[in-house]
Order: structure tokens, then sequence, then C-alpha cells
């Protein structure tokens, strides 16, 4: 005679939607480097630089995303004109880049939106062939040299888990 087994609690099984975990963001981190011209020349020692960065996805593609932008540098220094010292003489310099993030899922009409951009690291700012005034009395800088490393991230807009 056989025993049947009942199972006294009903199963039921239900089908989860869940969001795959966080996985880090997707960067793509680069050199950028760059000289100027110091027209009119510096007085050696008195530049100084700040830097803006901005940055856009220029295009989503399959497993790419390209990233366009510009480093905004504002140059300051005392300028040497006809042997005269001009305090605060101001230099803006727009470097463009462009980067590629790659090995990520994405397809050409996904929507991302860029999440950081820095400037993480001044690898070099330095003033460059160095004259003499035409009297002698001054060291004058003819350019200002620059290595940065630039990072940028972006991140995928999606819909939210439901």
């Amino acid at each position: 005679m056989g025993n049947k087994i009942k199972n006294p609690v009903p199963l039921t099984f239900n089908c989860l939607s869940l969001c795959p975990p966080p996985l880090k963001k997707p960067c793509c981190t680069f050199i950028l480097e760059h000289q100027t011209q110091l027209v009119p020349p510096a007085k050696k020692g008195s530049t100084t630089v700040k830097r803006e960065l901005f940055a856009e996805i220029e295009k989503v593609c399959k497993c790419v995303v390209t990233i366009c932008g510009m480093v905004r540098k504002t140059i300051t220094y005392t300028a040497i004109i006809d042997n005269v010292e001009v305090p605060n003489h101001t230099i803006i310099d727009e470097i463009p880049f462009q980067c590629i993030v790659s090995d990520i899922e994405a397809k050409e009409g996904d929507q991302f939106s860029i999440i950081k951009k820095e400037i993480v690291c001044e690898v070099f700012a330095k003033e460059q062939n160095f004259g003499q005034d035409d009297q002698g009395n001054a060291t004058l800088a003819f350019k200002f040299s620059e290595k940065d490393i630039i990072k940028i991230c972006i991140e995928k807009k999606e819909p939210p888990c439901q």
C-alpha cells in the first residue's frame, strides 16, 4: 500500500524583477598636455593658472560612448611690455579633448549622463623658453607648459527598478 504524501503548505513561485547590482562606473582617464605661448612674455615666476573642465557626451555607439570637451585655462602673469611691468595680464586658452569609454553595455540611442568630471592630477605646470628683456634686467618666460590627468565617468540613464 502506498502512502501518498501531501504537502500541507501550498507552494507558490513568483518571478521577481531584480535590478542588477551596481557595477563600477565606466570612466575614461587620459593625459592632456599643452603649451601656451606667453605673448607678451611673462616675468619669470609670476604665472598662475585657473582651470575649468567642460565635457559632454558626443555619441553613443555599440559598446562605446564618445566624450568631447575642453579645459579652459586662465593664465595670469606679470607681462613685460616695452620694458614696463604690467601686472595681472591674462590669457585664456581653451584646450579641446576627446575620450572613449569602451567595453560597456551600450547601443545607439541609449541615454548616458556624465556623473563625474575632474582634473585628477597636475603632473606639471611650468614656465619655459627663457630670455632677457631688452635692458637685461628681467628674465622672461615665453611659453607655459602643462600636463594634467583628467577623469570623466558616465552612467546609463535607466528607468527605475520595478
